[in-house]
């Protein structure tokens, strides 16, 4: 055991500190883009479709429909899709389609063999959009007045076929405290969101269903939802459509104008992310074993080691303690969730092994399903 702690430990703090740095730097990076966006002019601005999928969606649909039909940015309509909804979600939307004249409620269609029932409410939405840009955002968010026109202003600067970004995460009770962070705190961590455009999906890259929006042009050349209809992964399958067919795109910090309650609690946290987790990594079990195993000793074994009586040992656990507990701050930050979180951080790695164990076996057993449809899963691979 000591053998393996001399390894360990300066391993973890080698690989901390590098962490460190690829975060402070993205919050960096997100700071500058923060500092040049401005809001456009939306008399001269593109015809912007914001394109809203919802099933059973009565906890947060008014809310997040209110805050699209009240943008700054005037040439916009809404579209909300209701995707056979069983509680009020209809009725909800109903009232507010008689309140705003820039909202349009459609019916889905019955969901065809082959496709993912999201990927088809998209689909169908893309279809009845007569935007030039198109923004696709989930049922469950909430937007800043100014989040349309930025993104116009953004994207028309730019010249970007798509942007997608970081979205700030509420937290409210102890069950999401604890599991929802998993999301932001991987995509900051580990993707250098400045470098992402030039590297490409295939090799490096992240995506953000909850906020995409693309061109019209842009979304034609990946080919649309039907492009990746069977996909749990949409959002990264088309940013990486995106990148080969050599569409111009950003990662950007949007914490700040779009925020996201994606669970109520523990229970749906679960099945939320034992849907996908296993999936962001094609299906492969030793990587995937490995990196979060890895994470899980990185976050819980430096505190142990602080108090080893080996005081080289027990200064580099401190040290890769301390460094982790900074870098769990700023992620937080970032994501618009409470800092003082950080300090849970090795509850917070208990609980994301836990529920990377969780998508293995319900990708393994073919017992994954969301909103009481089943869903897809891939090709177990070792490696």
């Amino acid at each position: 055991m000591s053998g393996l702690l001399l390894w360990l430990i300066p391993s973890l703090l080698q690989f901390s500190a590098t962490i460190l740095l690829l975060t402070i730097a993205n919050g960096v990076w997100f700071a500058i883009g923060r500092i040049l966006t401005r809001t456009a002019d939306s008399g001269q601005g593109p015809r912007v479709s914001v394109l809203v999928p919802a099933r059973d969606e009565e906890r947060g649909i008014a809310t997040c429909v209110q805050s699209l039909c009240t943008q700054s940015y005037a040439n916009t309509e809404v579209i909300v899709l209701n995707d056979s909804s069983t509680d009020s979600t209809g009725e909800i939307l109903e009232r507010l389609s008689a309140q705003y004249n820039n909202l349009r409620i459609v019916g889905g269609s019955p969901l065809p063999e082959g496709w993912g029932g999201k990927n088809w409410a998209c689909h169908q939405l893309a279809q009845e959009a007569c935007g030039d840009i198109m923004i696709f955002t989930d049922a469950d968010t909430l937007h800043h007045p100014d989040t349309v026109s930025e993104c116009v202003y953004d994207m028309t600067r730019s010249n970007l076929g798509f942007r997608t970004g970081v979205v700030g995460q509420q937290v409210i009770t102890w069950g999401e405290r604890i599991s929802v962070p998993i999301m932001n705190w991987s995509v900051i961590t580990f993707f250098p969101s400045w470098l992402m455009p030039a590297l490409g999906f295939g090799s490096l890259g992240a995506a953000h269903g909850q906020f995409m929006a693309f061109t019209r042009h842009a979304y034609a050349a990946v080919g649309g939802h039907e492009a990746v209809k069977g996909s749990v992964l949409d959002d990264i399958g088309l940013a990486a459509r995106a990148q080969a067919s050599g569409t111009r795109w950003a990662y950007r910090d949007l914490g700040r104008r779009v925020s996201c309650r994606m669970y109520t609690g523990f229970s749906e946290a679960w099945n939320g992310f034992g849907k996908n987790l296993f999936a962001v990594f094609e299906y492969r079990l030793l990587p995937y074993l490995f990196i979060w195993t890895y994470i899980l000793a990185m976050c819980t074994v430096p505190l142990v080691c602080c108090f080893h009586p080996d005081p080289v040992m027990a200064r580099q656990a401190l040290a890769t303690a301390v460094i982790l507990l900074a870098q769990f701050a700023i992620v937080f930050g970032i994501s618009g969730m409470p800092v003082g979180l950080a300090m849970l951080c090795p509850i917070h790695a208990i609980v994301w092994w836990l529920l990377a164990m969780n998508s293995l076996v319900s990708a393994a057993t073919g017992r994954a399903q969301w909103k009481g449809r089943q869903l897809a899963g891939g090709r177990l691979r070792i490696l």
